[in-house]
């Protein structure tokens, strides 16, 4: 009896776009959005800003009443898009501390 070789195809790797900055090298996937060079380095610039805002505070423990339905509702939502219930909460605060 003759053994078969299975062989499995490897799906391709997408080709990958690459931005040179003056900054670093991005590798931005799929990337089908008409913005300038100088729209993306803004955004790029952004992202870093929020970064080191992120990681030279520190954070504080509270505590917080909230009602059980909402918090039971918001953690549901939360699970459905795949996002931590206290990381959305956070990304809220910010939100509305950016809103004029």
């Amino acid at each position: 009896m003759q053994k078969r070789k299975i062989s499995i195809n490897k799906p391709k790797a997408k080709k990958q776009k690459l931005i040179k900055t003056n900054k670093e090298n991005i590798i931005i996937n799929n990337f089908k959005s008409k913005l300038t060079p100088e729209e993306v380095i803004n955004f790029i610039d952004g992202v870093q800003k929020m970064s080191a805002l992120k990681s030279t505070s520190k954070s504080k423990l509270i505590s917080l009443k909230i009602p059980e339905g909402l918090l039971r509702l918001f953690r549901i939502k939360c699970e459905s898009h795949k996002i931590p219930y206290q990381t959305q909460i956070k990304v809220l605060m910010e939100l509305w501390l950016k809103q004029k």
